[in-house]
């Protein structure tokens, strides 16, 4: 939605998102599982997509199905149904 409706550039949502996490007075439930998603969308990919793989295989998941088929090629443990 940043992207789309508001045209913000990839490179500064994640800088956004970066500044969020070094920021003392904000807390997530695992920052270093949105550093790995951010990374992930810095390569292309949808950042809540590699989130939800992320937390699956945190989670002892080996594959996230999905139906988003381009999802399925640029999120690691995602697959395409």
């Amino acid at each position: 939605m940043l992207e789309s409706v508001y045209d913000y550039s990839r490179d500064e949502i994640a800088g956004a998102v970066d500044t969020l996490l070094r920021m003392v007075r904000v807390l997530t439930e695992d920052s270093d599982l949105v550093r790995v998603a951010l990374s992930a969308y810095r390569r292309g990919a949808d950042f809540a997509d590699a989130l939800i793989a992320g937390t699956n295989v945190a989670r002892g998941c080996t594959k996230t199905v999905t139906f988003d088929r381009k999802a399925a090629k640029k999120v690691a443990h995602f697959v395409a149904l």
